[in-house]
């Protein structure tokens, strides 16, 4: 339980950052209770000064156009970035040390990792999968669905992250 004060708070976007605080976070519990944080608790206007701070809405395409649609995305990117981002490598370290404990052989942690990556990259074929289905209107193929195109964006970012474009 951690309490920021002065120019450390979220409320103040030149000078706090909320992305590294987080960090910081699940770095400690993992070193002082070798666990994986998986949860974040925060009261309802701290979430919004989280939602709302400038290092998370720069995170998006079209940055400083705030719309409703780039709310939701910013409410699940920071779900995507508390469970995921944080502790995703650790999560599939926990997953490759639960295979080899029921008896999966030869297959290493980089094998799991490279698999994992891999997935990440072929993520891609889905979502343009889905949206030659989905992205038709009245005989046209449109760029305006607000189903694939958010899961577009996330899986790029996604990717970036793990630097799954050094598997091509």
């Amino acid at each position: 339980n951690t309490t920021l004060a002065g120019a450390a708070q979220w409320n103040q976007g030149a000078t706090s950052d909320p992305l590294g605080d987080i960090k910081t976070a699940v770095r400690s519990v993992k070193t002082n209770g070798n666990k994986v944080a998986n949860t974040l608790i925060l009261a309802e206007d701290v979430l919004e000064e989280l939602l709302l701070h400038p290092d998370v809405i720069a995170r998006f395409p079209g940055a400083g156009v705030i719309t409703q649609q780039m709310i939701l995305d910013i409410l699940m990117l920071s779900v995507i970035f508390i469970i995921v981002n944080l502790s995703e490598k650790a999560l599939i370290k926990d997953y490759h040390n639960n295979l080899a404990k029921f008896g999966v052989k030869n297959y290493s942690w980089d094998d799991c990792w490279y698999d994992y990556r891999l997935f990440n990259l072929l993520n891609i074929y889905r979502i343009l999968c889905w949206w030659s289905i989905s992205g038709w209107n009245n005989g046209r193929l449109t760029f305006n669905s607000p189903f694939w195109w958010p899961q577009l964006n996330r899986s790029i970012l996604n990717i970036e992250d793990l630097n799954c474009m050094e598997l091509l």
